[in-house]
């Protein structure tokens, strides 16, 4: 099932809001919650700073998944980017644990598009 939970749009590796939500043993739909209210204040940022604009989509990727009961449902992508994002929200043990949930999860990720570069490449020989 892991597998099914992580997309990659164009070089921009994610991890589905679902997954995230477990790691930091929440419910998805707080972390839709929480998540709904950075982007919300990403843009309110955007739209009154004169500074350069923060790119949303760095962070989070407004999605959506079907359910188990064949129903289409919102969900985020998210990026290395906005784990550690979310990350630096939690404190003690439970920042700690997240951190290093996430940080293997991506490099799991890379490891995985380095072992199919690599077949794809020797397949081409």
């Amino acid at each position: 099932m892991r597998n099914n939970l992580i997309t990659t749009n164009n070089t921009t590796e994610t991890i589905v809001s679902m997954e995230v939500a477990m790691m930091i043993d929440r419910g998805h739909k707080e972390l839709l919650r929480d998540s709904r209210r950075y982007s919300n204040q990403i843009k309110k940022i955007n739209e009154t700073s004169g500074k350069s604009k923060i790119a949303l989509s760095d962070f989070f990727q407004e999605s959506t998944y079907i359910s188990e009961q064949n129903k289409v449902l919102p969900c985020f992508n998210i990026t290395r980017k906005g784990c550690e994002f979310i990350a630096n929200k939690l404190t003690g043990q439970k920042g700690t644990e997240f951190t290093a949930r996430y940080v293997n999860r991506f490099h799991e990720l890379e490891e995985g598009n380095i072992t199919t570069t690599l077949l794809s490449s020797l397949n081409a020989l």
